[in-house]
């Protein structure tokens, strides 16, 4: 029989929902995107698609030359379950980024898609090697381990920094391409200068 108080201490069940996302600071981002234009002119446009609009591997992957909508400055992101189709912009940053990669880094190819294989047979890249491609770039990047968790960190990172700049989560909700305001809200959490505001003080604490 295990003795002492720690016995009589209910268990409390953990939730999913309660765990805080991981994110990146600007500095770790900068470093990230100065390791992948080192690398190829691909890497850096697929991590400042990442960086920049929180997209998805299998949205990366699954870019087509024509979501690229240069005359109007956006790109088509579709969903892959839902089929929907959000439109997002594209900012000179991206769109300078892609086109030195369609122009210089792109093997020759009949493939749509935007992203290929380096070497022959020259493939699309699927999510699984963007994944890939960016887990390698972070264990280089030397980022501290509590932010390995490849792609996703981008998508938390840039939700973390919409809602510190006080961006709604309709608004956040529709660039992720979020089905329900409930997975938006979940940061919420990260923003810390409103959860101060209304924090309580700790008992016994400083004022």
């Amino acid at each position: 029989m295990r003795q002492g108080t720690e016995s009589v201490i209910p268990r409390v069940r953990f939730r999913e929902e309660n765990r805080l996302p991981k994110y990146l600071t600007e500095q770790e981002v900068r470093d990230i995107l100065k390791v992948s234009v080192q690398q190829s002119s691909r890497n850096y446009a697929v991590l400042l698609l990442l960086s920049r609009l929180g997209l998805r591997a299998h949205e990366v992957s699954g870019l087509l030359l024509s979501d690229i909508e240069w005359t109007n400055g956006s790109l088509v992101i579709r969903g892959k379950k839902t089929h929907c189709r959000r439109l997002l912009p594209l900012s000179k940053e991206l769109a300078d980024a892609l086109v030195i990669y369609l122009r210089e880094g792109r093997p020759s190819t009949s493939h749509r898609q935007v992203f290929i294989q380096n070497q022959a047979p020259f493939k699309p890249l699927t999510a699984g090697a963007i994944t890939k491609v960016v887990a390698r770039i972070l264990q280089k990047s030397q980022i501290s381990p509590r932010t390995r968790c490849c792609s996703h960190v981008f998508r938390h990172t840039v939700a973390t920094q919409m809602v510190n700049r006080g961006v709604t989560f309709k608004d956040i909700a529709d660039l992720l391409g979020h089905e329900s305001l409930q997975t938006t809200a979940m940061y919420a959490k990260l923003d810390l200068k409103t959860l101060s505001q209304i924090a309580l003080p700790w008992p016994g604490g400083k004022q």
